[in-house]
Order: C-alpha cells, then sequence, then structure tokens
C-alpha cells in the first residue's frame, strides 16, 4: 500500500515516499533558505517588516533587528587552524593555594574580557520570564550578580 502524506502527492509511478520530484522542491527549497533564511519566515506568512518590529520588542530584539539592518560585512579573518592551540604560561614557583581558592588573584592571571553582546543568554529569557516571581527584573537583578562575580576579588 503506497503511503502519502496528505499534502505532497505526485502523479509520477516512483513509488518511493517521497518520490524524486518531492524531493527536489524539498532540495530547491532548502537552498533558498540556505541563501536567506529569513525566507523561511516569509513562507509561514511572516512578512520582514513584522518581524522586525516585533523583534524590536525586546532587549535582545533589538540587537538581532539592527544587524538584519546593518549593511556592512564583518571581516574575515584567517585562521592557521580550526583548534586552538595550548599556550604555555609561566607560574611562580611558590603558589599558596589557600590564597588562590579564596579568590585573591595570582599576579600572572588576566581577568576575561567582556563579552561582545555581555549577558546574551540572559536577556534572551527578558525582563521577567516564567520562572521569575519577582517584581524587579530578572535582567537587571542577573547584571548586577555577574558584575560583583566578575569583579570578586580584584580589589
Amino acid at each position: 500500500m503506497r503511503r502519502t502524506h496528505p499534502t505532497l502527492a505526485c502523479s509520477c509511478p516512483d513509488y518511493a515516499n517521497f518520490c524524486k520530484h518531492i524531493a527536489g522542491v524539498y532540495y530547491l527549497v532548502a537552498s533558498q533558505l540556505d541563501d536567506d533564511p529569513l525566507l523561511l519566515f516569509e513562507l509561514r506568512g511572516l512578512s520582514r517588516d513584522k518581524l522586525q518590529r516585533e523583534l524590536a520588542k525586546s532587549p535582545l530584539g533589538k540587537v538581532l533587528s539592527s544587524a538584519i539592518n546593518d549593511d556592512t560585512e564583518a571581516a574575515i579573518v584567517v585562521a592557521s587552524s580550526y583548534y586552538t592551540k595550548p599556550q604555555t604560561v609561566s607560574l611562580p614557583k611558590s603558589l599558596d593555594l589557600r590564597t588562590f581558592w579564596n579568590g585573591t588573584q595570582p599576579p600572572n592571571m588576566t581577568t576575561a574580557s567582556s563579552a561582545t553582546i555581555p549577558a546574551i543568554l540572559i536577556k534572551k529569557a527578558g525582563d521577567f520570564p516564567p520562572f521569575w516571581k519577582s517584581d524587579t527584573s530578572f535582567v537587571e537583578v542577573m547584571e548586577d550578580f555577574y558584575g560583583r562575580v566578575r569583579t570578586k576579588g580584584l580589589k
């Protein structure tokens, strides 16, 4: 018994589910989506303008929306390898583990650099995610928390 998807049917005699004609259409659509990923939203009935307006309503969406409108291309940096090569770091002759684990920083360690979009995962959840039961903004609380953690032990 030949089974077909209710909305996908072909009159060719091929018994495979999906036939080469339907597979060809899928490959063509996939190729178009590779060239323009936002086409997926248009195929689902959401225009680009409406998508950008909806995105601009959230903090993360503002960043993404501005990236869509930005016509400048990022510079391509040539890498000699796909893998990060380990770098040797010289350690002090004596290292007090108690000092290390209590949070004071050894003199040869550097602090982490700031992210391009700080706290992007936190901002993605929005100011009042479903699990957040407080009246204060989740993003503000987490920014304060991360700021205190980042500077702990640097004084």
